[in-house]
């Protein structure tokens, strides 16, 4: 994928993994900006990460803990960034070829074929 398409990939992956624990039912105002308290989880390299982050105007303004934030800013550098989700928990990897070496993807299908 270009380096566009996988960054909005991320976006959309990281605003998925937001969340607070409550309704996300706002009353939408166009004059104000919303900061909101809110978590963020996900695994990268087998090691988990967690930081509370503030949102505003449905985008992560703000990451609280220094490490999660130096590797989010990692990852958004990656352009052959890969991930997935299982469960609700989003999984980062540098690259697709990861992705099917852990799950042995290539195995499967190349077993399949013969």
């Amino acid at each position: 994928m270009n380096r566009v398409k996988m960054f909005y990939l991320f976006l959309s992956v990281l605003m998925f993994s937001c969340n607070n624990g409550e309704s996300d039912n706002l009353i939408e105002n166009e004059n104000e900006d919303w900061e909101i308290p809110r978590e963020i989880s996900f695994t990268y390299k087998d090691k988990s990460y967690y930081s509370e982050c503030i949102v505003i105007d449905n985008n992560i303004s703000y990451v609280v803990e220094d490490e999660v934030r130096a590797i989010l800013n990692q990852l958004n550098q990656n352009s052959n960034l890969a991930s997935v989700v299982i469960d609700g928990k989003i999984e980062y990897y540098d690259s697709y070829d990861e992705v099917c070496e852990k799950y042995n993807l290539l195995e499967e299908v190349s077993t399949k074929m013969e």
